[in-house]
């Protein structure tokens, strides 16, 4: 999955891939199984159980912190963000234009 996902950023930014791409899913996966390994040999999980919203919330804590530490570098230092924001801006421009214009011929028909 992270080779597939170096792929799909060098195909966004056209720069090498650095593998930090590739080290979240690596940091995901070891922590999967870490975590996996603690409450199979421990019943220190069973005394400390979380509830499951707070389990679900420190899982999407931990997934969007690494996700902003190890994604988002590279695709600020290939400068894709401004050029993505850009495009779709230009994009919404674009539609409001065409929209005006075709609200306009349908007003104008009616009277």
């Amino acid at each position: 999955s992270g080779l597939v996902h170096e792929l799909l950023f060098f195909y966004l930014t056209r720069e090498m891939p650095t593998g930090e791409v590739t080290l979240f899913f690596v940091l995901q996966g070891v922590c999967t199984a870490a975590e996996l390994a603690v409450k199979k040999k421990t019943t220190v999980m069973q005394r400390w159980q979380f509830s499951p919203a707070v389990s679900r919330l420190l899982t999407v804590g931990f997934v969007f912190v690494t996700g902003v530490w190890l994604f988002t570098p590279q695709l600020k230092r290939s400068g894709v963000m401004e050029r993505y924001t850009d495009e779709a801006l230009s994009f919404v421009a674009y539609v409001k234009q065409k929209l005006f214009i075709l609200v306009g011929i349908c007003i104008r028909k009616e009277y």
